[in-house]
Formats: C-alpha cells, sequence, structure tokens
C-alpha cells in the first residue's frame, strides 16, 4: 500500500525500459498525497472545579442551612478562581474530581449559631482553609449575618493565595492564580512600587489565561495608581480604566467578582454613579457576600445623600477577617462615609487603623491631616502633613487646602478644609 507523502513504488529501481514506462504511467494517474499540515493545538481549557458539599447529620434546619453557606463559599470562590461550581456527580462521569470541596456544618447551641467551614484540596486533601463563627440568635439570624458574610469572603480570599501552591503547574490556570496571587499581595501595598508590580503581574495572568477578571483586577489597580499619584496624567489613566473595564466586561460580563471590580473602579473616578451602581446590584443579586460590590453601593449612596444606608453597608464589608488582604481599604473606605454622615471621631479611628496597617499608604494620611485637626491633635495632624511631603512630589498645603482637583473631595464637601486650618496646621 502506498503511504501518503510518497510516490507510486517509491523506492524501486529494475532496469528495464518497459517497466520504467510502467511506472511513470502509474505514477501520473497516482501523484503524490501530501500531508496536510497539523492543526494547532488548542489551549487547554480545564477551569478549576468547586463543589459544595451537604453535611449528612443534624437537624434538617441545621443540613439546610450548612448547605446554603457552603453553597455561598463555594460562589465566591467561583467568581474568585474563574471556577466552574459542580453539584454532586457520580464518580463514573468520566470528570476528575473537583479541585476544591466546600463542606459547612451547623449546630445550634443555648440561642446561638455556630458554623464551621472547612475547604479541602479535591484530590489529595490538604485543609486550604477552615474557620467558625458564632452568632447570637440561633439559626434564623445565621443567614442575616455580616459575619458569615466576611467569613465567605475571607475564605475566598485565602483559598486563592493557597491553591496556588497545589494545582499542577502545567495547567494555564494554575499559572495565571499563581500571578494573581503575588498581583493582589502587590495591591494590597497601595504603594507606587506595588503597584507599578501588580499592574504587570495581572497583565502577565491575562496573557496566560484570558479571563476577564484580569483585566478587572487591572482597571482597579490602574484605579489606584490614579488616586494614590496625583501628579500622573489623569485624563490618560481614567481612559485607561474606561477600557480595561470594557474589555473585562465583554469578556466576562457573567463573573460577579468582575462585575464588581469594575463598578468599584469606576465608581470612584467617574462622576456618573448610575452605571456602577446597577453593576454593583447586578453582582449582588448573584452573590450576596460580595465585598466589593457591597463598598461600591456604599459609595453610591454615600455620594446621593443617603448616608445610614452607605454606613451600614459599608459597616457589613470590614467584617471579613482581620488579615484580610484589602482590610486597610475596607476601614479607608469606612473612613469616607463616615466623613460623609457627619461622625470624624469614627472616621478619624478608622482611617488611622487603614495608615497604621499600611505605612505606604497615601490617601488615608489625606483624610487624617483634617480629621486629627478637626479633633484639637494638631501635633499629629502636622505629622502626616510632613509625611505627605514627604511622599508627594508636588505636595504643599495650599494645594491641599485650595487646588479643587486634589483628591479629597470627601472632606472638602464635609467642611473640614476650612481657612483656618492654614492657621492651625502653619502654627
Amino acid at each position: 500500500f502506498r503511504q501518503a507523502g510518497r510516490d507510486f513504488l517509491e523506492g524501486f529501481d529494475v532496469r528495464d525500459d518497459s517497466f520504467e514506462d510502467w511506472l511513470r504511467d502509474m505514477r501520473q494517474q497516482h501523484p503524490v498525497e501530501h500531508l496536510a499540515a497539523p492543526l494547532p493545538k488548542a489551549k487547554s481549557d480545564s477551569p478549576i472545579r468547586v463543589q459544595a458539599f451537604p453535611n449528612s447529620y443534624g437537624s434538617s434546619i441545621e443540613r439546610i442551612t450548612g448547605h446554603v453557606i457552603a453553597d455561598q463559599m463555594a460562589r465566591s470562590l467561583e467568581e474568585f478562581l474563574s471556577a466552574q461550581r459542580f453539584a454532586d456527580l457520580p464518580r463514573d462521569t468520566g470528570l476528575r474530581d473537583a479541585d476544591l470541596e466546600v463542606r459547612c456544618d451547623i449546630v445550634e447551641d443555648a440561642g446561638r449559631g455556630v458554623v464551621f467551614v472547612r475547604i479541602e484540596h479535591g484530590q489529595n486533601g490538604q485543609v486550604l482553609f477552615s474557620g467558625h463563627r458564632s452568632v447570637t440568635g440561633g439559626l434564623e439570624q445565621v443567614l442575616s449575618s455580616e459575619t458569615i458574610g466576611g467569613l465567605v469572603h475571607s475564605a475566598a480570599s485565602k483559598v486563592l493565595h493557597g491553591l496556588v501552591e497545589t494545582l499542577a503547574a502545567d495547567r494555564p490556570e494554575a499559572a495565571a492564580l499563581s500571578l494573581t496571587s503575588q498581583g493582589i499581595k502587590q495591591l494590597s501595598r497601595l504603594d507606587v512600587d506595588g503597584l507599578q508590580q501588580a499592574d504587570q503581574l495581572f497583565q502577565n495572568a491575562f496573557e496566560t489565561d484570558q479571563k476577564g477578571v484580569f483585566l478587572a483586577w487591572r482597571a482597579f489597580t490602574r484605579m489606584a495608581q490614579l488616586v494614590e499619584s496625583a501628579d500622573v496624567d489623569q485624563q490618560a489613566r481614567l481612559e485607561q480604566v474606561r477600557q480595561l473595564t470594557s474589555d473585562a466586561l465583554q469578556t466576562a460580563p457573567g463573573n460577579g467578582l468582575n462585575v464588581a471590580l469594575v463598578a468599584l473602579s469606576r465608581i470612584m473616578l467617574e462622576d456618573d454613579l448610575a452605571m456602577p451602581a446597577e453593576l454593583a446590584r447586578k453582582a449582588i443579586n448573584w452573590n450576596s457576600e460580595n465585598i466589593f460590590a457591597r463598598q461600591t453601593l456604599a459609595i453610591a449612596h454615600s455620594a446621593v445623600g443617603d448616608p445610614e444606608q452607605a454606613y451600614k453597608l459599608s459597616t457589613s464589608c470590614r467584617r471579613a477577617d482581620p488579615e484580610d488582604d484589602f482590610g486597610h481599604l475596607w476601614d479607608l473606605y469606612h473612613a469616607l462615609v463616615c466623613i460623609s454622615s457627619g461622625r470624624f471621631d469614627e472616621a478619624r479611628e478608622m482611617a488611622l487603623r487603614s495608615a497604621n496597617a499600611a505605612g505606604h499608604f497615601i490617601a488615608p494620611k489625606r483624610q487624617l491631616v483634617a480629621l486629627c485637626a478637626h479633633s484639637g491633635d494638631v501635633e499629629l495632624a502636622r505629622r502626616f502633613l510632613d509625611e505627605l511631603t514627604q511622599a508627594e512630589q508636588g505636595f504643599s498645603l495650599d494645594r491641599y487646602l485650595n487646588d479643587a482637583d486634589y483628591p479629597v473631595h470627601t472632606l472638602r464637601k464635609a467642611g473640614l478644609i476650612a481657612p483656618h486650618l492654614r492657621g492651625d496646621l502653619d502654627s
């Protein structure tokens, strides 16, 4: 039989004129069949699998409540990891086991609901997260508790960092998650170098595994760069944020974290609150424990003159674990909400927490100059003024007091940047 790509009777060499004539005719009738070029291999697409397991003991209400919380946890992991969430799958389906298994045990005792959550690696059983919370009021309060929402968010954040050590290195989503984990840690520093590194890491993550949420993290980083560096080309950076958020929404319109990051990025930079607020509501409808979406709505309520609803939402965002990557950012946002609602003492406390947790974070120091002066602690106000002078190129007290574009709009709107402040800080 003739093989593709080979002449008819290739290799035969018989010194006979008749045979050569016959062979020539046959080769004309059966020309060489060239092999088609191989198709390029499709990029591996093996998304991370998450599965929530119901507990098998306790009362009916305890089992149901535990399954609901486990499913909320799985939903948050689905968003954070751009994963796929599955129901129970028989072992003979041919699908591999879940990468992550979520379990939640609930018990009601003496009027308190105790919640214990554990997230394990699906193949080897390694525990990537375990935590518990106790809620006063029994099981009827558990599902509505902001404390449980904080637990859900903290678990998703910590599993992101732990999972990169357990996934097979040849999976593109594993490499992308490793880059994202590093990027979030750099972003959380909220200083110039950290933000630059985060931007590059998120870009590399998207180039490795084209998930929209990586674009949203880049947009969020660019927004932070714009807020933290008052001297950058504001219009050019704003256009970059708009393009990144638009691309993120187009790439992953159904990922709640992606949508919420877009919403929070835009609401911090644009006067039009309607679109970011609507995106945040959509993300919360998908996952009520999405802290980024909650914070976006808190800022929106604060801006339109609903300080009490803003305060309630912002308070809920601070229920996450104290070791949360963005704890100091939630403290800053809460300080801004408190300023808008006239809670100046609480605002100062939150801004101090934020500044102490991230020494190079400029934004809380801007708030603290006016907040400390307002409280009568002029010495501390001057200290933060000196730190801003050292940290920000082109900063001056005159700019702080009189430049309408300098990013202290919440303080200015609350009347805390007043003419007498110069006398207090200069003397």
